[in-house]
């Protein structure tokens, strides 16, 4: 072997050269990469005499035949057998910065193509046991980013089947590490909307049943839509996030070329919407309000009653506690099921001083809907009444205590007594403002569902006509056909919908009027210009048109227009009822805003079990006055910038626009005469004020 050849085996630089070589032409340079091939070969044979040993010429020479592996698949098809070998018997052995390049190697022979991902997957996920954080986030990154790419342009199904029973089958398995991350990819893969079908929400499900506690909050922050179930692993948005900052902005618009600076101002646009984009995420995070996790359980009864004997059971501390309350709510909420235990679980919690007690009232209020009894929500209500809203209690658990009655009487309104209810409305007169508006938001719900429960006084206008009641428990009027149908069937005319007749009036009163007239005097005159067998078709396409829309009619078929038709006249029809109950005239100033009132009412109509209660709207966020040194703060602020007092006249001297009246007065040229007679009258003005100061010092 020549000199040339050896530095050709021994040197980086030269195997970086070859690489490119290789790539360009792969025949012509088959003889050195046979060299190179043999030189791995003995290198490899000495390095396993002893494992332990960090080699970087071994992991050159790796990286270099991955990089190529491709040019020559007849030469390499053993090459990713022995790292796959070494990786499985010497990985604990190994060294780090060793380990992690052979992994970066067989990566590239599957990007490449030479080997599947059902081939890879065991090996990454027994790797995944190796005490190194650097390489589990790099499995971890490129088993989600294969997964990704290979059902990015179609949905493979046979490949996504194959890895779904196995990370299954891992999830499982008393390893912590493994199942941790096999449980982080299926979720990983449900929120990318890659694999969102019920069997992977139900594997999850059957997580937060694991014997480690890790996995249990893992895959109950799932079900609460956390995204954060793995702290080993960021989000692509967080990592490559560049801070804007004022210097990158003036250079984007002040330094460069014309054709700099639009790369540059391009790249401050990406970065300001990429801020605006995260910001908006942390925003929104766990407010969503949709849970189709929980709603895809094969089992949710089943699925509540397990966690909740678990929550009894436990002995963790208490966030994973909540995080149980949380998900049963949830699941009870969205499913409305009956679990009747849980209620007198949650009692015991229910305690002013209880820490994170606003987390437990959420809970309770998720797991609160229609279906539930009465009578076994009344001790809770009870309990919650008596150490939350009395005279004793402070203004912040008062308004706590409100808020969360409100929200279960609207999931349950019979769990309210009309003496109950009466005696939480004398509080709409309390000293704290906070406490107040939640005892009159308590009093406007029942204006809605049942105005008889309140007193005459707190019932508000049009509630003596108003015969709403709370159905009574269990009842159920069964859907005979689209709701709000006979809306569409007959409409009602313009003056009913609008409120307001139109009288005739003269085109000049009418311009639309007029305008619409004259297209249809033009529509006539060109249907007068067609000829007899253009306007025999066009009868046709109408006559037919006008029976299709009849026996879709007929049939019981609606477009979405019809339901957007049916919307609207709900909306209208409700604003007739408000405006009606309050006493209000169509041509009143309100009128605009029964539009609003009735949206509202509508909204509150609709199933309010499977929304997402936040913890943080019932807290009372008292707005305390200023102290002396923030009023003198806020003063200084508004100073900055500001001109300084001074006399009126060194802001005339300062002034630059023209002269003023009488400056030109004082200006303007007098003849001799005039300038003569006006001197005399000064000194006489002067003569007569020094007599008359001499008269008054006499």
């Amino acid at each position: 072997m020549s000199s040339v050849q050896q530095s050709k085996v021994f040197d980086k630089n030269s195997l970086d050269n070859l690489r490119n070589l290789v790539k360009r032409d792969a025949e012509g340079y088959r003889h050195e990469f046979q060299l190179q091939y043999k030189h791995y070969e003995a290198t490899r044979d000495i390095f396993l005499l002893q494992p332990s040993k960090n080699s970087k010429e071994f992991a050159d020479l790796v990286m270099f035949i991955a990089q190529v592996s491709h040019c020559y698949p007849e030469e390499c098809k053993a090459f990713r057998g022995e790292l796959m070998d070494l990786l499985e018997k010497h990985a604990t052995t190994l060294d780090a910065m060793l380990r992690r390049s052979l992994v970066q190697a067989l990566i590239l022979v599957r990007n490449r193509g030479l080997l599947t991902a059902q081939q890879l997957l065991p090996l990454l996920f027994k790797l995944f046991r190796c005490q190194d954080k650097l390489l589990r986030k790099q499995i971890f990154n490129h088993i989600v980013a294969d997964l990704q790419r290979s059902n990015a342009k179609h949905r493979d199904d046979k490949l996504n089947r194959k890895i779904q029973n196995f990370l299954y089958s891992i999830v499982g398995e008393d390893n912590e590490l493994s199942a941790k991350k096999s449980l982080c990819v299926l979720t990983q893969m449900y929120h990318r909307r890659i694999w969102s079908d019920a069997n992977t929400v139900n594997v999850v499900a059957n997580a937060v049943f694991h014997k480690s506690p890790r996995i249990t909050v893992a895959a109950l922050k799932f079900f609460m839509g956390h995204d954060d179930v793995d702290s080993d692993v960021e989000s692509d948005e967080e990592t490559n996030m560049e801070l804007v900052s004022r210097e990158d902005v003036y250079k984007a618009f002040h330094k460069g070329t014309k054709s700099t600076k639009k790369k540059k101002q391009a790249k401050l646009k990406r970065a300001q919407l990429a801020m605006k984009k995260l910001q908006k995420h942390h925003m929104d995070k766990g407010k969503s309000y949709s849970f189709t996790a929980i709603q895809l359980l094969h089992d949710p009864q089943g699925f509540g009653e397990r966690l909740f004997s678990k929550l009894n059971k436990t002995n963790e501390r208490w966030e994973t506690k909540l995080l149980m309350m949380s998900v049963i709510s949830r699941v009870i909420g969205v499913h409305q099921l009956l679990i009747l235990s849980y209620y007198s679980f949650l009692q015991k919690y229910l305690q002013p001083h209880q820490r994170e007690v606003t987390q437990v009232l959420s809970a309770l209020i998720q797991a609160t809907h229609n279906l539930v009894p009465d009578d076994v929500l009344a001790p809770v209500l009870r309990q919650l009444c008596n150490y939350f809203i009395n005279d004793k209690s402070r203004p912040e658990a008062m308004v706590v205590g409100l808020k969360t009655v409100r929200e279960m009487c609207v999931r349950q309104p019979l769990i309210m007594t009309p003496d109950l209810l009466q005696d939480l409305a004398q509080y709409k007169k309390y000293r704290e403002k906070g406490v107040s508006m939640a005892a009159r938001s308590l009093i406007g719900l029942f204006r809605i569902i049942s105005p008889k429960m309140l007193h005459k006084k707190d019932r508000g206008k049009g509630a003596a006509a108003s015969e709403q009641e709370v159905e009574a428990y269990g009842a159920f009027k069964p859907a005979t056909g689209v709701d709000g149908i006979e809306l569409l069937q007959n409409p009602p005319s313009d003056s009913e919908e609008y409120g307001s007749e139109m009288s005739d009036s003269d085109d000049e009163d009418h311009p639309q009027e007029a305008s619409s007239q004259e297209e249809d005097e033009a529509e006539e005159q060109e249907m007068g210009e067609m000829s007899m067998k253009q306007l025999k078709k066009l009868a046709a396409k109408t006559s037919k048109k006008e029976e299709e829309e009849e026996e879709d009619w007929d049939a019981g078929i609606l477009q979405q227009e019809d339901f957007e038709r049916i919307k609207e006249l709900k909306q209208r029809q409700l604003m007739k009822d408000v405006m009606r109950k309050y006493g209000l005239k169509e041509d009143s100033v309100a009128f605009s805003h029964t539009l609003e009132e009735a949206e509202r009412i509508l909204d509150q109509s609709k199933i309010v079990s499977d929304r997402k209660v936040d913890a943080n709207e019932l807290e009372y966020t008292k707005r305390y006055t200023k102290t002396k040194e923030e009023r003198l703060q806020s003063v200084l602020a508004g100073r900055e910038g500001r001109g300084e007092f001074g006399a009126a006249a060194g802001r005339r001297k300062s002034k630059t626009g023209g002269l003023s009246n009488n400056e030109k007065k004082k200006k303007k040229f007098m003849p001799l005469a005039a300038r003569v007679k006006q001197a005399k009258n000064r000194q006489r003005t002067r003569g007569m004020k020094r007599l008359q100061g001499k008269h008054k010092n006499r």
